[in-house]
């Protein structure tokens, strides 16, 4: 499944806001300016999450969400190598680096319990899109969620899509209570798709904002629908 062409003007609808550090199996540090999956530290303190999530397979109307694999090394490489993607995240991979990056990515996929896990987003036709996460965060029944889409697919609504399908299936278990969605200031895109979602009204320190969806307001939501 090739990935998408970046293109010139994105939108990116998904920051990271900080370093995260990614240990392979041996726990060595394999990369440390890449935030791997786009979603926040998982500590994995008090909790993990449901090993259901890990083999998690579903559909919404215009999108096919599957766990990531090692096929998908190409859909890595073309989000975390692209400047007008990364901007709102970090400094892109090196080519160079995006093997080991990748391995660590899925070291984390395969780790028992889970405490951090990636899905690939592609198209009915089978295109590539983008990746969504989720791991778990500073507290227990929390987790945080994170999203990137490749450039021809931002603007679409498909962000949303995926997003309110994967919160439906977290929300589901009786593990997490609440999700957060992270990123830094200034990024419009990514405050209106948490504003779209229902997440309350973020939290600003210093750049970072932070925004949470608990349980109880999931519930009350009429839910939106996923395409706009």
């Amino acid at each position: 499944m090739p990935a998408l062409q970046v293109a010139e003007d994105p939108a990116p609808v998904i920051d990271a806001t900080r370093p995260l550090q990614v240990r392979a199996r041996d726990q060595s540090v394999v990369a440390s300016r890449l935030r791997a999956g786009c979603t926040g530290a998982s500590t994995c303190v008090g909790y993990t999450l449901s090993a259901s999530l890990r083999t998690l397979h579903f559909d919404t109307p215009r999108l096919c969400v599957s766990p990531l694999r090692d096929i998908d090394c190409h859909l890595f490489a073309s989000l975390f190598t692209a400047p007008v993607i990364m901007r709102h995240v970090g400094r892109p991979l090196a080519p160079g680096a995006v093997s080991t990056a990748f391995d660590a990515v899925l070291a984390e996929m395969d780790r028992v319990p889970a405490c951090r896990l990636y899905w690939t987003l592609a198209t009915r036709d089978g295109a590539d899109v983008g990746l969504i996460s989720l791991s778990t965060g500073p507290g227990i029944g929390l987790a945080e969620m994170g999203i990137m889409l490749v450039s021809n697919a931002q603007g679409r609504g498909l962000a949303r899509e995926a997003c309110t399908a994967l919160l439906a299936e977290v929300f589901r278990t009786s593990l997490v209570c609440s999700v957060l969605l992270r990123h830094r200031r200034g990024n419009a895109a990514m405050a209106a798709l948490a504003g779209r979602l229902g997440f309350q009204s973020p939290d600003v320190e210093g750049g970072l904002c932070q925004w949470r969806l608990e349980l109880a307001g999931w519930e009350g939501l009429a839910r939106p629908q996923p395409c706009e």
